[in-house]
């Protein structure tokens, strides 16, 4: 069986970017730039909103199937305001099978909302990129690390991993991504705890995934978001690029693998 290439883009696209028309527009724009110059086969998105009333739409989602991007999972974690839900998406131009979701923790805390009993959740499903060839994504959003939220962070982290380690080992590998909110060098940190198991990509010094609201220039920048992949599976790497956008205050990026076993 030959192996089959897969490219996806993982992608904060920010809460801001869909609540202003402006920048919707822009973060529209940004996402037929990233398909024209390179044409992934899937994107893993986090903080997407989508409205909550159910006669209405989420526009980014509703735009990437107008480019082809047909097959999508949506999974939201609950309410962010009174008009909107927030969640991950995967969204993809290969059928996807056995979607659904892994309970991480408490919700995000929203002011003036409700949350109570509310999970939020990471997005998962099958690509399915041929009759013999399908490879397990998943899209997570970890709490952030503020010294209040710290607990949530790592009941967020500690989900995560169980279900990895209890459902995905055993199988073909499985490609995992999307904003962690830490540090990989965290001596905690979900890469430190799955290094066995997981390999990893992420920004550097000189190409960091995050900017404090989405300014270039700005002293304060990390490098949240993450690629995780399996080890001694059939998954390897082939390319891998932050990429020098700054629509969202986090940058996308992009990984090209190589799937299945080597003739």
């Amino acid at each position: 069986m030959a192996r089959m290439k897969f490219s996806i883009v993982y992608w904060n696209i920010w809460l801001d970017n869909q609540t202003h028309s402006t920048r919707a527009k822009a973060l529209l724009g940004a996402l037929d730039s990233l398909i024209k110059k390179y044409e992934p086969d899937c994107f893993g998105l986090s903080e997407v909103l989508m409205p909550s009333s159910a006669r209405s739409k989420s526009q980014i989602l509703t735009h990437l199937k107008k480019r082809g991007y047909t097959h999508v999972h949506y999974l939201a974690s609950g309410p962010w305001t009174q008009q909107w839900d927030i969640g991950d998406a995967i969204v993809s131009k290969y059928p996807l099978k056995k979607c659904g979701g892994i309970t991480l923790g408490d919700h995000y805390t929203v002011e003036g909302k409700d949350t109570s009993g509310q999970q939020a959740q990471a997005a998962e499903a099958d690509v399915v990129l041929s009759q013999e060839t399908t490879v397990r994504v998943i899209v997570a959003h970890l709490m952030n690390l503020r010294i209040h939220k710290l607990p949530t962070h790592f009941k967020h982290q500690k989900s995560l991993t169980g279900h990895y380690s209890a459902k995905l080992q055993g199988q073909t590998g499985v490609i995992a991504g999307g904003d962690f909110n830490e540090p990989t060098f965290m001596p905690f940190s979900f890469a430190r705890r799955n290094r066995r198991h997981l390999n990893v990509r992420t920004g550097s010094v000189h190409t960091p995934t995050w900017f404090k609201n989405a300014n270039k220039q700005s002293l304060l920048r990390a490098n949240p978001d993450k690629v995780f992949w399996s080890k001694n599976s059939d998954i390897q790497l082939d390319y891998f690029r932050v990429i020098a956008d700054c629509t969202s205050d986090h940058r996308p990026l992009y990984a090209r693998f190589l799937v299945g076993e080597s003739s």
